[in-house]
């Protein structure tokens, strides 16, 4: 950092002669210097002892896949309609349980009323930006950190309830897709079944 400050000051150049402790200066010029005994190697010469087989190389990839585990893998993921089982009361969350987004947003305007000015309040976008966050709200028992995290840093109230339709239609066909599931274990299974209800 001190050389770094004095460079930025102009009194030193890098034609002057540094010393380079860490080896970083090395990686980047035609010689590297031996940390232990100052002596100076050439590139031809490190290139010559680090030689590989194309064999050794490809048994360091092989190798890694003894240390994945297989439930890490992709085609071992669980699909999207299993994580969605696993979620409580399948990632519908009760805050929006009975009450419509519109209605929700009504209420939030409301209790937000004392914490903005008349002037904010009555802008167009206002009622946009309320009904945004409503939405991500409602969905926050089925929706990702990742989807979370882009509802907060989104400046666009826009993108925000485009993104919230488009994660609220995913779930929708989820449900769909899961009710039709269970009928179709319920029709496979007959009277016999019990464990279904």
């Amino acid at each position: 950092l001190e050389i770094n400050k004095a460079r930025l000051r102009g009194e030193i150049d890098y034609d002057d002669d540094l010393q380079d402790l860490d080896g970083l200066g090395s990686l980047f010029d035609n010689y590297v210097v031996d940390m232990d005994d100052d002596e100076t190697t050439s590139m031809e010469a490190i290139k010559q002892e680090n030689k590989i087989t194309v064999d050794d190389f490809l048994a360091t990839f092989k190798g890694n896949m003894v240390r994945i585990d297989p439930s890490e893998l992709p085609q071992n993921q669980p699909s999207d309609i299993e994580l969605m089982e696993l979620l409580e009361n399948y990632g519908m969350g009760y805050y929006g349980a009975f009450s419509s987004i519109g209605e929700l947003t009504a209420t939030t305007m409301k209790l937000l009323e004392p914490y903005y000015s008349e002037s904010y309040r009555n802008r167009e976008e206002h009622q946009a930006e309320v009904s945004s966050f409503v939405t991500f709200r409602v969905l926050e028992g089925f929706i990702d950190h990742y989807d979370m995290s882009f509802a907060l840093h989104c400046t666009s109230s826009i993108e925000r309830l485009t993104r919230g339709y488009e994660i609220m239609r995913h779930h929708q066909q989820l449900l769909k897709k899961l009710a039709e599931k269970v009928s179709q274990e319920l029709r496979d299974c007959g009277e016999e079944c019990t464990d279904l209800w």
